[in-house]
């Protein structure tokens, strides 16, 4: 029989009982608890990650005399444990023709949230509230290296921001593109858990359209157009609701629809959790839109 390899997710923070602020992180974490896949979580350092961020792991190989490989970036690490067959297959990542139009909807999503959202939640945390966000990375150093570096953490998004094309716009039309991501994500149904290693039933909701250029590919294009997540959900809630045999149990359902989740929600998941879980609060923009104000939480 054959024993499981052992995984390390490195956080950025000593936070053993609680998610990190990072979105990327909870998304990870949140698709390994998806496969029920064991692993360990430590601090970390931003030199020893091979693209220089969190999340990376250590991977170390139960049966080949303990060889441990060292990944970085979440979808990549996610792409690398299911080829390897560590990690299960989730409902959109077969290769079954009738899942071709769940597959488009799924990356589309998680493009939305971590290729566009991602950026101007940067730009909201580091532009408009600086300190802090300064303070609550940085809080392990000394208050005047402290300044020091998060100066140059400053100049560094500013840069990146600008050349991604997110700086370019005004502050105003910053939160408008994010406003136009989130009113579109509200809670409904969703079943994830706040911790970060046991779930627990707590029923959110993810309402999203796309727009027409979403996708140029005909049969997408009219999907999304016609049907929005939130329709999908409400079908999968009800279809849901009709199969469970008990009626105190609340089954769970997810952003395709389907009976198992997809990639996305793991995605959408932590871009929730991050806004939601932030304490200092850096986003107070985010948190007052109607997503967040929600009885679930």
């Amino acid at each position: 029989m054959s024993l499981p390899p052992k995984l390390t997710v490195y956080r950025g923070f000593h936070a053993p009982s609680a998610h990190v602020w990072s979105p990327f992180v909870i998304k990870l974490e949140a698709r390994l608890r998806f496969s029920n896949f064991a692993y360990t979580t430590a601090v970390g350092s931003l030199w020893k990650a091979p693209t220089g961020k969190v999340p990376y792991v250590e991977l170390t190989d139960s049966e080949h005399e303990g060889a441990t490989i060292t990944l970085g970036d979440s979808g990549l690490i996610i792409k690398r444990l299911v080829e390897s067959g560590a990690l299960g297959e989730l409902s959109t990542t077969g290769e079954k023709e009738g899942e071709e139009r769940e597959r488009g909807m799924d990356l589309a999503l998680r493009a939305l949230v971590e290729e566009k959202l991602y950026f101007y939640h940067a730009h909201e945390r580091w532009m408009d509230n600086y300190y802090p966000m300064r303070n609550h990375i940085l809080q392990s150093l000394p208050y005047p290296l402290r300044v020091l570096v998060g100066w140059w953490i400053y100049r560094r998004i500013v840069q990146t921001l600008y050349g991604q094309g997110t700086g370019r716009y005004t502050p105003a039309e910053i939160a408008g593109l994010r406003r136009e991501i989130w009113v579109r994500l509200r809670f409904s149904g969703f079943l994830f858990s706040l911790s970060p290693l046991i779930p627990s039933p707590s029923f959110l909701c993810v309402t999203f359209s796309f727009s027409s250029a979403a996708t140029k590919t005909s049969e997408l294009s009219k999907k999304l157009k016609q049907e929005s997540i939130a329709a999908l959900l409400t079908a999968s809630k009800h279809a849901s609701t009709a199969d469970s045999s008990s009626s105190d149990e609340k089954p769970p359902f997810w952003i395709l629809g389907g009976s198992s989740p997809s990639e996305a929600d793991a995605s959408i998941f932590g871009f929730i959790v991050t806004v939601l879980l932030c304490t200092a609060y850096v986003a107070p923009l985010s948190l007052s839109l109607p997503i967040h104000n929600s009885n679930s939480r």
